[in-house]
């Protein structure tokens, strides 16, 4: 497996980790050399369910070579939007407004779990390249305070709390 070790104990802690989840994650995964600004807009995932009915058939991931904290963090994030994503394999998958609330919220976990400077200072920066116009990264902002307060390493869990969220978020931005 190519994931980076520190990023699958993070998953494996988390309760993220199932090896067949993860072993198609990484067969579909490309990396990139995040400092090479030829690779680099290949970054990102994507799901694959180019049909009427919106059935999830597979998933496109491309995501930095873990060199350091900031590409850490980055493949966390992207990771997360697949392992939501595999979930749904063969099922109906649409993503909306929470779409990005459970990676915002496992990069910050790992971030806390590091307990380094070195981490925390690239997270802050990665917060601020977020489009501040965009729905989905402002209500994942708003969501990942009330869900890390309600952790649970159910993943299950936060993505229901994530979407009961919605009805709150609606209010404040009325």
């Amino acid at each position: 497996m190519r994931i980076d070790g520190e990023i699958l104990r993070f998953f494996k802690n988390e309760n993220l980790y199932d090896e067949k989840t993860f072993k198609y994650i990484d067969s579909q995964c490309e990396y990139v050399d995040y400092y090479d600004d030829l690779q680099n807009f290949h970054i990102g995932y994507g799901p694959r369910n180019n049909n009427p009915m919106h059935i999830l058939e597979g998933i496109s991931l491309c995501i930095p070579y873990p060199v350091d904290a900031f590409t850490k963090i980055y493949d966390v994030h992207e990771i997360t939007h697949a392992i939501v994503a595999c979930r749904y394999l063969n099922r109906r998958y649409k993503e909306g407004i929470t779409v990005e609330a459970l990676p915002f919220l496992y990069e910050k976990l790992f971030i806390i779990q590091s307990n380094n400077k070195k981490y925390e200072l690239c997270g802050e920066y990665l917060d601020s390249l977020y489009d501040e116009n965009s729905d989905v990264y402002k209500f994942a902002f708003f969501a990942r305070p009330y869900l890390l307060e309600a952790y649970d390493k159910n993943i299950d869990h936060m993505e229901q709390l994530s979407k009961k969220l919605v009805k709150k978020y609606n209010k404040t931005i009325k």
